[in-house]
């Protein structure tokens, strides 16, 4: 590893010496390094660069850029045309596309990297050196962060180590829960951070220390047995209390009106909110075909409960009349009528059997037709309920019984 190193070092201070005098005279950029013609540094120093440019080339990794090393950098930074240095590579099976799209954008994160304060930059690639700290989900992530974040990102988790005493146990930094929804969330992620001068993470800790408090935006959660750091991310929006809410109402007013109040917070918010609405919506149809349940379930006993058709209609017309304000569904306006057709079955045998029983005590002719005007009256009146084919039943056992109270007459 040493030898590695102390290339690769070799080759970091070649640069260095380039960026502070130039191309030494008659020497091509093509040949600068092959020519060795830089200050050649002690074997300690170059091993101590060289670990910094593998850190580096170890971030190019973490950030899926997969096929460019500081090698490409320093030709790309001596003007050396792309397409030479593609050639020089002898890549099998990548494109030259792709060969520059990931040289530009390793370019662009290595002049951000550089950009910073020595500190910083150093803290940052040392902690990359070897393997004390392990990294998942990162990838992602950072294509949808522009430069400075993807740095800030980084910063915070490493920083955030620091919360944890591993001895010689590896530290792992989990960006995989931010990054099954960063597709959704970058713009206020990167809002998030903008806000966040990178001044204030490195100088100020408890700006860090804070994140493990958050409730919303960039949020640390640590497990210490299993030495891992979490890192995610919630809009302040918390759509999750939202949520609760909705579930906990009961009437369908109050939810209709804090459904539309919620919508229109959310479509006030400057970052998408789709999906939010989305599940918004999903959680209020929900909520209001259980509330829909509750009352046809409350319904059911109140029918059980009346004996006059008159009643049960009435019951039935005020639940029908509702039933668009609580978005019965066709299954749930079946199971309604089902009810109300079972209740009022019910209700006619019971007054079937009623009069059935108050006929068989009667013995006299003439109290019989007293009781049947009456009878007459009340199955007129409930003719909607009780249909013509009941006032034949009943007419017909009126019939039977004066029939036999005739009968019984002319016996005697």
């Amino acid at each position: 590893m040493d030898n590695i190193y102390a290339r690769k070092g070799d080759l970091y201070h070649a640069l260095e010496d380039y960026q502070m005098k130039g191309l030494p005279l008659q020497v091509l950029p093509s040949d600068y390094v092959p020519s060795h013609a830089w200050k050649r540094r002690s074997d300690a120093r170059c091993i101590t660069s060289g670990k910094l440019v593998l850190a580096l080339e170890r971030l190019l990794r973490l950030r899926g850029i997969h096929y460019i090393g500081f090698y490409d950098l320093f030709q790309c930074i001596l003007k050396l045309p792309l397409k030479y240095t593609y050639t020089k590579r002898h890549f099998s099976g990548v494109g030259y596309a792709t060969y520059e799209k990931e040289v530009f954008e390793a370019l662009r994160l290595y002049n951000t990297l550089q950009s910073l304060g020595e500190t910083v930059r150093h803290f940052i690639l040392d902690l990359l050196i070897e393997d004390r700290v392990r990294i998942y989900g990162y990838e992602k992530i950072s294509n949808y962060l522009n430069y400075d974040n993807q740095i800030k990102l980084i910063l915070i988790g490493l920083l955030a180590t620091r919360k944890l005493d591993t001895g010689n146990v590896p530290i792992t930094l989990d960006f995989l829960s931010m990054d099954e929804d960063i597709h959704l969330r970058y713009e206020a992620v990167n809002d998030f951070l903008n806000r966040l001068p990178i001044e204030n993470i490195w100088e100020r800790p408890s700006s860090v220390d804070a994140l493990f408090k958050a409730k919303t935006g960039i949020m640390i959660t640590r497990d210490i047995k299993q030495q891992v750091l979490s890192i995610s991310f919630r809009d302040r929006i918390n759509l999750e209390q939202k949520m609760d809410h909705i579930k906990s109402i009961s009437d369908v007013e109050q939810l209709k009106n804090y459904h539309h109040y919620s919508l229109r917070s959310l479509r006030k918010y400057p970052f998408r909110t789709d999906d939010y609405e989305l599940s918004l919506e999903q959680a209020y149809e929900e909520r209001l075909t259980q509330i829909a349940e509750i009352t046809l379930g409350q319904t059911e006993k109140q029918m059980t409960l009346v004996d006059s058709f008159d009643e049960l209609h009435r019951l039935m017309r005020d639940l029908e009349s509702r039933s668009l304000a609580l978005g019965f569904t066709e299954e749930q306006k079946h199971r309604l009528k089902d009810m109300y057709e079972l209740r009022k079955e019910i209700l006619k045998r019971k007054k079937l059997k009623e009069l059935e029983k108050t006929i068989l005590d009667i013995h006299d002719e003439q109290e019989l037709r007293d009781f049947w005007e009456s009878t007459k009256w009340y199955l007129l009146h409930n003719r909607i309920f009780l249909g013509k084919d009941f006032e034949f039943v009943v007419a017909r056992k009126f019939d039977e019984a004066l029939t036999r109270l005739t009968s019984s007459a002319t016996n005697q």
